[in-house]
C-alpha cells in the first residue's frame, strides 16, 4: 500500500523530487541487503562467488539510476545545486568500484556479456555528458537537454537490467543443478549408509565365529609366549581356515617339542661340559637350521674347548714355545676362530716377552746393567718390563752412586791420613819443645843450688837465672803454639770424621734403596740384594770407625785444652819468676825464701811438663789409632768397589 501511495503522489506532482529518491534508495537499499545474505547462506562456493559478483553488479546499478535523477535535475537546472556535485562525484566512484568487483568476481561468460552490452551507443552518450558534467561543474551552463539525458541514461540502465536479468537466472540456474546434485549425493548416501549397515551386521556375525575360534588359538599361542610350554594342543577341529590353522599350529608344536627336546639336551651337555653331544631330529626349514647350528657350535666348542685346554696346560707347565706353530681347524669360525687367534696371539706373545726377560735377566745376573726389556707389550706385561726396565735403571744409578761414594771415601782416608800426620808431626814438635823446657829447669835448678851455695855469685846467678827464665818462657810458647796447631788439626780431623759420617749415611741409604730395588725385582733381584747388604755392612762399619776417629779427635781436643792451661799457667809463673829475679837485688835480704820458693816452683814446672809429655804421648797413640781406623776404612771401600767393578752400567 505505501508503495502505491508513493507512486500515486509521484504521478500527480505531488511528491517533492528530494523525497521520491529517497524513499526509493531505501527500498532498492533494503532489497539490496536482501541479496547479500545470499553470499553469507550459502555453502557452495561457486554460488558464494556468483552471488557477490551479483551483488555488486546490482550496487553499480543502483547508483546509475541514482545518478541519472541527479544529472537530470542539475541539467534542468544547468548548474549543480549544493551538494550535488559531491554526490555525483560519488555515485561515478563507487559506480566503477563496484563495477570493479563485479568483473573480478564474474565469470567470463558475464564479463564478456557486460563488455558487450556497454559497447552500446548510449553507454558512450552517458560518458560523455558525464564528461561535460565534470569539466562545467564549477561554472554551469551545461545546455544539456535534462530530457535528452535521461533517454540515454535510461537506455544504459535498460542494458545492467538486461544483464542483471541474466546474471540471476543464472544464479538461479546455478542453484537448481547444485540442489539436484546434492538430493543425488543424499540418496547414495542413503544407500550407503544402508549397505553399511548390512555389512556392519553381517561382518560381526562372521566376526563373532571367527573371533571365538581365534580367541581360544591366541589364548593358546599366548600360553605357550607366556609359560613355554610346547605341550599346548588346540582342540578345534573345524573345517574352515581357523581349523586348518589349528591343525598346523598342533603340528608345529609337536614338531617344536621333538626338536626343542634333542637341542636342550645337547645344549644341557654342553653346558656340563660335555661336547659330544648332537642334536638329531626331523626337523626343516629354519628349524633344521636351528638343529644344524646347534651341532656345529657344540662341535666348535669342542674343538675350541681342546685346544685352548692344551694351550693353558702348556702355560701351566711353563712351556711356552710349544703351540707356536699350532694349526687352527678350518671350521672353526667367527668369534671362535677369533678367541683361538686371541689364544694363540696371547701364547705369542707370553712366549716372546718371557724369553726377553730371561735374557735380560741372565745379563743381569752376570752384573749387565746395560740391557732392557725391549719386546713390545702391553697391559700387565707392559707393566712388568717396565718394572724390570725401572729396576735395572735404579740398580745402575745406585751402583754409580755408591760407585761415586766409596771414591769419596777413598778421598776422605787419604785427607785424613794426611791430617794425622800433621797431628803426629805436631805432637813430635811439642814433645822436642817439652825437652827443651825439661833441659831449662834442670839449668834452673842447678842455677837455685848455686845460688843456695854461694850468695856471693847470687847477682849473676840472678841475671843468668833471668836469661834462662826467658828462654823457658819461649819454650812455652812455642809449646802454646804446637798445643794451637794440634788444635786446628783435630778441627780439620773432625770436619773430615763428619764428612766420612755422611759419606757412610748415604752409603748406608743407597744401600738401602738398593735393598728395597731388589726385593722389588723378586727373584731376579737377589744377587744385588747380597751386594746391597755387603755395601750396607761397609757403611755400617764406616759410620762406627768414623765414631771412634770423633771420640778420639775429642778426647785429643781435651788433652790439648788441659795443655793449654798448664802451658799458659807455666809462663804466668816463669813471668812472675821473671818478675821475682827483676827485683833480685832488693830481695837479697830475703834470698833464702826466694831460693825456696824457686825451688816450689821448679817442681811445679816440672811436675807440668810431665803431664804435658803425658798428653802429646797420648795424642800420638790417638794419631796411631785414628790412622789405623781410616786405613781398615779404606781398606773396605777398596773392596766395595771391587764388588761393584762386577757390574757393567
Amino acid at each position: 500500500k505505501e508503495i502505491e501511495s508513493k507512486r500515486n503522489k509521484i504521478t500527480a506532482l505531488n511528491l517533492p523530487l528530494g523525497d521520491a529518491l529517497k524513499y526509493y534508495t531505501g527500498m532498492n537499499a533494503q532489497f539490496l541487503d536482501t541479496v547479500n545474505y545470499l553470499v553469507l547462506l550459502s555453502s557452495e562456493r561457486q554460488v558464494s562467488v556468483e552471488a557477490g559478483a551479483y551483488v555488486n553488479f546490482l550496487q553499480a546499478k543502483e547508483r546509475a539510476g541514482v545518478e541519472r535523477a541527479v544529472l537530470a535535475n542539475t541539467f534542468a537546472a544547468n548548474y549543480f545545486k549544493p551538494g550535488l556535485y559531491e554526490k555525483f562525484i560519488k555515485l561515478v566512484t563507487e559506480q566503477n568500484t563496484y563495477t570493479k568487483s563485479f568483473q573480478g568476481m564474474a565469470s567470463p561468460e558475464h564479463a564478456k556479456l557486460y563488455e558487450t552490452k556497454m559497447n552500446n551507443p548510449a553507454v558512450q552518450e552517458v560518458l560523455k555528458l558525464r564528461q561535460v558534467a565534470s569539466e562545467n561543474a564549477a561554472i554551469g551552463g551545461f545546455n544539456v537537454d535534462p530530457t535528452y539525458w535521461f533517454e540515454q541514461s535510461t537506455k544504459r540502465i535498460n542494458l545492467l537490467k538486461e544483464i542483471d536479468t541474466k546474471l540471476s537466472k543464472d544464479i538461479v540456474a546455478t542453484a537448481i543443478t547444485l540442489e539436484e546434485a546434492a538430493k543425488i549425493d543424499l540418496y547414495w548416501g542413503y544407500l550407503h549408509v544402508l549397505l553399511a549397515i548390512f555389512t556392519v551386521i553381517l561382518s560381526t556375525v562372521i566376526a563373532q565365529n571367527v573371533t571365538q575360534k581365534l580367541v581360544q588359538l591366541r589364548e593358546q599361542v599366548q600360553a605357550f609366549s607366556e609359560e613355554g610350554d610346547l605341550s599346548i594342543r588346540s582342540d578345534n577341529n573345524s573345517k574352515d581356515e581357523v581349523g586348518q590353522t589349528a591343525r598346523a599350529f598342533n603340528s608345529l608344536m609337536s614338531a617344536l617339542q621333538t626338536g626343542i627336546e634333542q637341542i636342550n639336551q645337547a645344549l644341557d651337555a654342553m653346558a656340563r661340559g660335555d661336547f659330544s653331544k648332537q642334536a638329531t631330529t626331523d626337523l626343516k626349514g629354519d628349524l633344521k637350521r636351528l638343529e644344524v647350528g646347534v651341532n656345529k657350535t657344540v662341535s666348535s666348542t669342542n674343538t675350541t674347548m681342546s685346544l685352548l685346554k692344551d694351550i693353558m696346560g702348556s702355560l701351566s707347565e711353563g712351556e711356552f714355545a710349544k703351540h707356536l706353530n699350532q694349526n687352527m681347524s678350518s671350521d672353526l669360525e667367527g668369534v671362535y676362530r677369533e678367541n683361538m687367534v686371541l689364544a694363540l696371539d696371547t701364547n705369542k706373545k707370553l712366549h716372546q716377552n718371557i724369553t726377553n726377560i730371561n735374557e735380560v735377566m741372565a745379563g743381569l745376573a752376570n752384573g749387565n746393567l746395560s740391557q732392557s726389556v725391549s719386546v713390545e707389550a702391553s697391559g700387565d706385561l707392559q707393566t712388568l718390563k717396565n718394572n724390570i726396565n725401572d729396576s735395572i735403571q735404579k740398580l745402575a744409578l745406585t751402583l754409580k752412586d755408591v760407585l761415586g761414594n766409596t771414591e769419596q771415601v777413598t778421598h776422605g782416608t787419604t785427607e785424613t791420613n794426611k791430617a794425622i800426620q800433621e797431628v803426629s808431626k805436631g805432637s813430635q814438635t811439642q814433645l822436642q819443645s817439652l825437652n827443651n823446657v825439661t833441659q831449662n829447669l834442670s839449668q834452673s835448678s842447678q842455677a837455685i843450688t848455686e845460688v843456695a851455695q854461694s850468695a856471693e855469685m847470687a847477682s849473676g846467678a840472678v841475671q843468668q837465672t833471668f836469661q834462662k827464665m826467658e828462654s823457658s818462657q819461649e819454650s812455652v810458647k812455642n809449646m802454646v803454639a804446637v798445643v794451637n796447631e794440634i788444635s786446628e788439626h783435630s778441627a780439620k780431623i773432625n770436619t773430615i770424621t763428619e764428612m766420612i759420617t755422611s759419606i757412610s749415611s748415604q752409603t748406608n741409604l743407597l744401600a738401602l734403596n738398593a735393598t728395597i730395588e731388589a726385593a722389588s725385582a723378586g727373584e731376579a733381584g737377589k744377587g744385588f740384594a747380597v751386594v746391597a747388604n755387603e755395601v750396607k755392612e761397609l757403611a755400617k762399619q764406616s759410620a762406627e770407625c768414623a765414631q771412634s776417629i770423633t771420640d778420639l779427635i775429642a778426647e785429643a781436643e781435651n788433652n790439648a785444652k788441659n795443655s793449654m792451661e798448664i802451658a799458659t799457667k807455666v809462663d804466668t809463673d816463669i813471668l812472675e819468676v821473671m818478675d821475682m829475679f827483676g827485683q833480685a837485688n832488693e830481695m837479697l835480704r830475703t834470698i833464702a825464701s826466694g831460693i825456696e820458693e824457686q825451688s816450689v816452683t821448679s817442681k811445679e814446672i816440672s811436675g807440668m811438663v810431665t803431664e804435658i809429655q803425658s798428653v802429646c804421648q797420648s795424642n800420638a797413640a790417638a794419631a796411631e789409632e785414628v790412622s789405623t781406623t781410616v786405613n781398615e776404612l779404606a781398606k773396605s771401600a777398596d773392596q766395595t768397589q771391587q764388588k761393584i767393578a762386577v757390574f757393567q752400567v
